[in-house]
């Protein structure tokens, strides 16, 4: 028996408050959903759970001349623990606010590394 091949495609309604997402086994639609932007959120959401608990992790260093698409001056909010850590968070449009827990070690590097001067490695020592 043939391994049957599934695809899954996401449209956005007329009025743009919903989506779809339709299911298709051998190019024909065999379930839809349709969800507002909190329940796309949701799936999102729960998406990227199970996605950082595969094996195959997300890699830990970047190609910087690879092309990723990316967000121009985003909303950010940062708030100071007790304990002083910091929580960084940044507002992706299509992917919500985003936290990052950061030891005062990390936010100084990244302090350095956002006003190093052009050449300098930014978050290494001397």
């Amino acid at each position: 028996m043939a391994l049957r091949q599934m695809k899954l495609a996401a449209s956005l309604g007329g009025n743009k408050l919903e989506a779809a997402l339709d299911l298709f086994e051998d190019d024909k639609r065999v379930g839809r959903m349709v969800v507002d932007a909190s329940g796309l959120q949701e799936i999102v959401d729960k998406l990227a759970k199970v996605r950082a608990k595969m094996p195959d992790r997300v890699p830990f260093n970047i190609d910087l001349g690879s092309r990723f698409s990316s967000t121009k001056n985003p909303e950010w909010r940062l708030q100071r623990h007790q304990d002083g850590t910091f929580a960084l968070f940044l507002r992706h449009p299509g992917f919500g606010w985003l936290a990052f827990r950061l030891s005062s070690e990390e936010a100084s590097r990244i302090g350095d590394g956002l006003t190093s001067q052009p050449g300098d490695k930014p978050g290494e020592p001397d």
